[in-house]
């Protein structure tokens, strides 16, 4: 996957520009908490526009994220939203390991097809209203 050494850095370059908060401090990164996560997410769909029907009011809301379950759901969709924009296999992002705190390489690495996906939409490359469905659909990325 990476050294998060590595991984950090580039997490970083890939959001410059896309959005201002939260700062994706290094702190942040070693060791995601979900909240974070949430922010950067809906921050980058709010910014770019790309996204803006994947999650739902409830959903958008990170104080109505609270349980375990819904935090994984939460990632689940994201990643397999990041995966339709890129064509990138996620699957070795585990959302339940991320909600406890773990795997933070895996972590920047979704973080970075996620912003790779967004600027791909900005740029024209991808349908982002077509990433959408299919993840609202639940069709596997490809």
């Amino acid at each position: 996957m990476g050294d998060l050494a590595d991984l950090i850095p580039a997490t970083q370059e890939a959001f410059a520009g896309l959005i201002t908060r939260p700062k994706l401090a290094d702190k942040l990164l070693k060791r995601p908490p979900f909240r974070f996560l949430h922010d950067v997410v809906m921050n980058t769909i709010n910014a770019t526009g790309v996204g803006t029907d994947l999650f739902g009011p409830d959903e958008s809301d990170s104080k109505a994220v609270s349980d375990k379950a819904s935090k994984i759901a939460f990632l689940e969709k994201a990643a397999l939203f990041a995966g339709h924009m890129t064509g990138s296999d996620l699957s070795a992002f585990r959302p339940a390991k991320v909600v406890a705190g773990m795997e933070a390489e895996g972590t920047n690495v979704f973080l970075q097809a996620y912003a790779r996906g967004v600027r791909d939409c900005m740029d024209g490359r991808v349908d982002a209203a077509e990433a959408v469905r299919r993840t609202l659909a639940g069709e596997g990325a490809s």
